[in-house]
């Protein structure tokens, strides 16, 4: 009963992060630059932002890129975050993120109040087009519990606000432009065309002037991808990428298939396993010596009368080297297949 139960909550658990995906596709993707510390020390501060990063994910509203992916991926592309304040900076981050918006500001401790300022960056024009700030006389542990969901209220009501009044998408094909469809396996990776953001795939953009476009695709784990390509008058052009891990095979989310904990517990299973089946074998062999030693004895002293004490020691001994054996193998056997996944573990 315990298994079905499990299994059935496997099943629901993957039916839920299949639901999730499908409903990220259609919010904007944005980051959440670390807020910049002004009186107070950078871990502080940063802790402040996966916060901030946490409260804007539980509204719904908008998909927010872990702190960890944004690492990767910059660090894959070689980009230096420290010290990166500036909105021409974030911009960069963002193209390279590929993002919609950024969110960049900064936390600072003026007298006894605590101020966090935001602002959020279009990364495709440069533009700044909303601001949000929340204030706080009071200690740092309200901050983390209270002003952090107020200012993803006054960021999502600002994000609302600029969506409402965006422009309208562009035009559809026509026999002066063209139009690229570009999608990939797995498909999330992050777009850029000619440097400019334009979503994660699938993504289809319309409206393209004819000549050459440099594309670029991102995803966290797997291999970096760009290609040029040339788009004509009035054309559809069809691709679709296959992206290579970067170490192993890897999930949708860029996760290795097999953790480092995973690792050790296999080979701590194996070493345990395979010496308990090396403790049976000495078993055996003591059994073995047993029954070898009761043969000789009767062989040497045994009489008629002794026959029935022999024979039943001798079937004991016989037997439990017999059931020892069959653990023996059983846990050499068990051994084997642990042995191999450890192996395997260390290719995927």
């Amino acid at each position: 009963m315990r298994i079905r139960s499990r299994r059935f909550s496997n099943v629901l658990l993957v039916l839920n992060l299949f639901a999730t995906l499908a409903v990220s596709q259609t919010k904007t993707n944005i980051a959440v630059a670390d807020l910049a510390g002004q009186g107070i020390d950078a871990s502080t501060a940063a802790i402040i932002s996966d916060r901030l990063r946490s409260e804007l994910f539980t509204t719904g509203t908008v998909t927010v890129l872990e702190r960890s992916q944004m690492q990767e991926i910059l660090k894959e592309q070689g980009f230096q975050q420290a010290g990166c304040t500036s909105d021409q900076c974030a911009i960069e981050t963002g193209q390279m993120l590929g993002v919609k918006y950024m969110v960049v500001g900064s936390i600072g401790l003026v007298g006894h109040t605590y101020t966090i300022s935001c602002r959020l960056i279009d990364v495709s024009t440069g533009k700044m087009v909303a601001t949000a700030h929340v204030d706080c006389k009071c200690e740092i542990d309200d901050i983390l519990s209270r002003s952090t969901v107020d200012l993803s209220r006054k960021l999502v009501q600002s994000f609302s606000s600029v969506q409402t009044n965006a422009s309208p998408p562009s035009s559809p094909l026509t026999a002066e432009t063209g139009s690229l469809k570009i999608s990939s396996s797995p498909s999330g990776a992050a777009l850029l065309v000619n440097d400019t953001a334009k979503g994660n795939t699938p993504a289809n953009i319309d409206s393209l002037k004819p000549g050459k476009y440099q594309i670029a695709l991102a995803l966290p784990g797997y291999r970096n991808i760009t290609d040029n390509l040339q788009v004509s008058a009035g054309g559809i052009l069809e691709k679709t990428y296959s992206l290579n891990s970067l170490t192993g095979s890897r999930n949708n989310n860029g996760k290795k298939l097999f953790p480092m904990w995973s690792k050790i517990a296999l080979g701590a299973a194996t070493v345990v396993v395979a010496g308990t089946g090396i403790g049976m074998d000495r078993l055996v062999d003591r059994e073995a010596t047993s029954c070898a030693s009761i043969s000789s004895q009767y062989a040497n002293s045994g009489s008629n009368a002794s026959y029935s004490s022999f024979s039943q020691d001798y079937a004991n001994h016989y037997n439990n080297e017999t059931k020892y054996s069959l653990y023996r193998n059983v846990l050499y056997g068990v051994a084997g297949v642990l042995a191999a996944g450890f192996v395997v573990s260390f290719l995927y």
